[in-house]
């Protein structure tokens, strides 16, 4: 991702950021590639946000997330990533029209957990964990089915 920042900003021959980024909004224009690359970064900034919106405070940043999921949707619609519109759409929805009880218990319990460490994470990041854990003693064999068994 610096790469490519330190590409445009080279090639721009320009030390303003915002300078480098309307060169780069300039050059999406003439070649289709950059649009792809630039479309890419943005996608990437969004997720490093999220990542971070599960790591900030005692229980994750909602607000943050929310303005991940925000962002997202115009990338989403540009790349006709349907589905994910739709899923973000409906989150937001249902966020939006969610009783103050609801949001409290979705900003300090379902958000993010807490691990053995006290930190947040992502429910499902716990779960993950747990599978792995499991899985060190138990290993990923499978039974094969005997195709002579009579079953």
């Amino acid at each position: 991702m610096l790469a490519h920042y330190r590409a445009a900003a080279e090639a721009s021959e320009l030390t303003d950021p915002v300078k480098i980024h309307e060169y780069m909004l300039k050059r999406v224009t003439d070649v289709p590639m950059c649009m792809a690359v630039l479309l890419d970064l943005r996608l990437l900034e969004i997720v490093f946000m999220i990542r971070d919106s599960e790591k900030a405070g005692t229980h994750g940043d909602v607000p943050l997330f929310l303005t991940c999921m925000r962002f997202s949707l115009p990338l989403f619609a540009v790349t006709h990533a349907t589905n994910y519109c739709h899923l973000v759409c409906d989150f937001l929805e249902w966020f939006r029209l969610a009783s103050e009880a609801e949001k409290i218990l979705f900003e300090n319990f379902f958000f993010t957990k807490l691990s053995n460490n006290g930190k947040p994470i992502w429910a499902d990041r716990g779960v993950e964990w747990t599978v792995r854990h499991i899985r060190m003693f138990m290993g990923h064999r499978v039974r094969q089915k005997n195709h002579n068994e009579v079953l």
